[in-house]
């Protein structure tokens, strides 16, 4: 309401000053009048010091202060005047009230309805005394009860419509603060739900992190008891230390992928696809993966074709082979003498390689559940849940598929079908 109170005042300013030179330029003031013309321009200039106020933010103390200079005026000219005299031109004291209701709140509009009525009270007391015109008189003491009853229904109009109007600004302030406080709240859980978040990857990522470590440590592990397994000559002991330094240096290989792999990951780089032979890389893995078991007769190399070819990260295939075969010698149990055979063949280009283990196998259930991340059949502190879903990522993402063939107290059977490198 501020621009609008703001241009009020500041025509009401202007047009008293200029009423009154427009009234002047040819006659003199009349008798009785220079108290009227004092008051006219004290309250036109209080009404440009409450465009200043105004400008300023204080349209509250501007309006009270219009709305009291406006009615001190009244009153002295109504005195002056009378109301016989006033009656005809009611702007001023409707003015009075818009602005009180309006800006002021209810206490402020009544108590300048009451300040009007003062006004044509002393108007009609001017006029009863002085013995103004009988006729002007008579129509103003006619006229001012219903003028008076008029001016009470725009007060109370004014009166209901303001407190409406004060009702939906304050529900609407009500409804912004608890708007402002529920966007608060959300975004203090949305923080919450973040942090969460973090930490829900952060556990995934490191239990990722320590699965496959733990295959490699577990392969590590395997090649130090050589030491005390190996007996012989010097030179067969010498040999043997060899054998075992190199599997630990494909082990710490395969530990520097996992690296490599977290750094492309927070880099988003792409994996290094290659060409190679199956056969060949399978009997590089086979130390290694041995060392898995207790027994190394545990593990065989069944038949595999020597045109077998794949086309993809290399190191992606170390993983899956370390997954697969951890995971069954996990179902042959510690003391089983069962046997995982690992098969490679090519048709109609497509490579199949198969692991087949003679372990516990698996029910319904976990077969429909084996490749969700984070299930496992395992003991807590046994199984993460990620070897297979590991399997299932990347076996996808180099455009193959995963059959699976298994029965309780029989074994396992799993086979990745890949495109022909």
């Amino acid at each position: 309401m501020a621009p609008a109170f703001q241009l009020l005042l500041f025509f009401y300013g202007l047009a008293l000053p200029l009423n009154w030179a427009w009234q002047l330029a040819d006659r003199p003031v009349p008798p009785g009048w220079m108290l009227v013309l004092a008051t006219d321009l004290l309250t036109a200039a209080t009404a440009l010091v409450g465009v200043v106020l105004v400008r300023r933010g204080y349209l509250r103390r501007a309006v009270r202060l219009f709305i009291c200079a406006l009615l001190g005026s009244s009153v002295m000219t109504w005195h002056t005047l009378g109301a016989h005299a006033l009656l005809i031109d009611q702007t001023p004291l409707l003015l009075l009230l818009v602005m009180a209701g309006l800006v002021l709140g209810r206490r402020a509009l009544w108590s300048t309805w009451f300040g009007i009525l003062l006004v044509v009270a002393v108007g009609m007391h001017t006029d009863y005394h002085l013995g103004h015109d009988s006729q002007w008189t008579a129509n103003a003491m006619r006229n001012g009860p219903s003028l008076v009853l008029a001016w009470l229904i725009i007060a109370f109009i004014l009166d209901r419509t303001a407190s409406a109007l004060r009702d939906s600004l304050l529900r609407e302030r009500r409804h912004s603060a608890a708007l402002r406080g529920e966007i608060d709240q959300r975004e203090m859980l949305q923080q919450h739900l973040l942090h969460a978040q973090k930490l829900e990857i952060a556990g995934r990522l490191s239990s990722g992190i320590a699965h496959d470590f733990n295959n490699l440590l577990a392969v590590i592990r395997g090649f130090c008891d050589e030491r005390n397994r190996v007996a012989g000559s010097p030179q067969q002991r010498e040999a043997a230390l060899v054998d075992a330094l190199e599997g630990i240096e494909t082990a710490a290989r395969r530990g520097d992928y996992i690296c490599r792999a977290l750094l492309r990951l927070s880099r988003h780089d792409s994996a290094h696809a290659e060409r190679f032979g199956v056969r060949a890389a399978l009997l590089e893995l086979q130390p290694m993966l041995g060392q898995l078991f207790i027994r190394r007769s545990q593990l065989k190399i069944g038949d595999v074709d020597g045109d077998a070819h794949l086309f993809m990260d290399r190191n992606q295939f170390d993983l899956i082979m370390l997954n697969l075969v951890a995971n069954a010698r996990d179902a042959l149990g510690p003391l089983s003498r069962g046997q995982v055979v690992i098969e490679v063949m090519q048709d109609k280009g497509s490579v199949q390689l198969t692991v087949t283990d003679d372990g516990h196998g698996m029910d319904a259930l976990t077969r429909q559940r084996m490749f969700e991340p984070f299930f496992s059949t395992k003991p807590r502190d046994q199984g993460t849940g990620l070897g297979l879903p590991v399997v299932s990522d990347v076996v996808h993402a180099n455009g193959g598929r995963i059959e699976v063939h298994s029965t309780c107290q029989v074994g396992t059977q799993i086979r990745l079908l890949f495109p022909a490198g």
